[in-house]
């Protein structure tokens, strides 16, 4: 089979990731990264003139520029393999792909089959929500990990004793991998479905992660608030070094308390609690 391959540039620094979270809700099946470029590629069976509707819509809010051509199938397992390294949070955490062997001096191991999804521990933003749940006390919480992606924040939330944890994502995509890679994890009672905030209706929660960028954030902060218990936790990422300010004082607006941030490379993560 052949296949569309894209080839995307030319983005503001700092803005990479963003783009790359944005592409995954579009019908590739696979990705190359490399420093300055995206190659995304898509069965021939798609159609060419929507995939270009939805880069150029992503285009409209970060703008980079794009290149399509045509090519012959290849060996994406091989691509995906070569392409992803085991990830280690500190003595805390290693995050490795089902062929990597285990790491026997941190607490977690945890493996990762990322395919379309995004959220690998490969990313300052997934690094340092990882990272602020290594100190979290999430023993016999509710846990929600809204935008899960890849599951990671959510199966880390299970193996931390989590009373219970749910999950959900806008991509199908996500949804899928969430669901693979709790099974990899021997992560049993995961509850994971395809929805958005809004239609997202169980209880009050403990702790909420959310790992996805600034403009949802800011505009979930007052349901997020609405669906924590009082003194729950919010642990936020996706979140670029220059808007930290403007989501500590929408946070504050939104009648929670900054706790915590912290910072790698242009990104940064953030802890809240709800007064």
């Amino acid at each position: 089979m052949n296949y569309w391959k894209y080839t995307i540039s030319g983005w503001k620094p700092g803005y990479k990731d963003i783009v790359m979270a944005y592409l995954s809700q579009l019908p590739f099946e696979a990705f190359e990264e490399e420093d300055e470029s995206i190659k995304a590629y898509a069965p021939e069976k798609n159609d060419v003139e929507q995939l270009t509707n939805g880069l150029k819509k992503i285009q409209r809010d970060f703008p980079f520029e794009f290149a399509l051509e045509n090519l012959p199938a290849k060996n994406w397992n091989a691509v995906w393999e070569s392409n992803f390294d085991p990830i280690q949070v500190g003595d805390f955490c290693y995050i490795r792909a089902p062929f990597h062997g285990a790491n026997p001096d941190v607490q977690l191991n945890i493996i990762i089959n990322p395919k379309m999804a995004f959220g690998t521990g490969h990313h300052a933003t997934t690094y340092m929500m990882v990272a602020m749940m290594e100190h979290q006390s999430v023993a016999g919480q509710k846990v929600l990990d809204y935008g899960c992606g890849t599951g990671i924040l959510a199966i880390v939330a299970k193996k931390l004793g989590a009373q219970s944890v749910e999950a959900f994502d806008i991509d199908n995509w996500a949804i899928e991998n969430t669901i693979e890679n709790a099974a990899l994890n021997q992560v049993e009672d995961l509850e994971v479905r395809q929805s958005n905030l809004e239609e997202w209706t169980p209880g009050a929660y403990d702790l909420i992660l959310a790992n996805i960028n600034r403009n949802v954030i800011l505009s979930s902060l007052s349901t997020l608030y609405a669906k924590l218990n009082k003194g729950g936790e919010l642990l936020i990422s996706g979140i670029l070094h220059e808007d930290n300010d403007l989501v500590k004082q929408e946070a504050e607006l939104n009648g929670f308390q900054h706790l915590q941030s912290l910072l790698k490379e242009e990104w940064t993560a953030m802890k809240l609690v709800k007064n």
